[in-house]
């Protein structure tokens, strides 16, 4: 797992670039952090938690949502924002 360069998230949730295969292996653990959250709650494609159970497919990758214990919104992602420059 990298974390994004700190400037390229200003603004934004704070987020970890993983590997498919690591996406993967997140998902399919229960999402039991955060407030409110309990064993078997949703990864949502977004912040708001408006789309949960979800995948965002920004950028060309996967992205998906979970609540730290404080509350803050984390992102795992697994294509950089803006895609891949070449």
């Amino acid at each position: 797992m990298r974390r994004s360069n700190s400037d390229d998230w200003k603004g934004s949730s704070p987020r970890a670039h993983v590997t498919d295969p690591d996406m993967d292996q997140s998902r399919d653990r229960p999402n039991t952090s955060g407030p409110g959250c309990r064993a078997g709650s949703p990864w949502p494609a977004d912040p708001q938690r408006k789309q949960p159970d979800a995948i965002n497919h920004n950028d060309g990758g996967h992205g998906v949502y979970f609540m730290d214990p404080a509350g803050h919104a984390m992102e795992l992602i697994t294509v950089p924002y803006g895609g891949w420059t070449s």
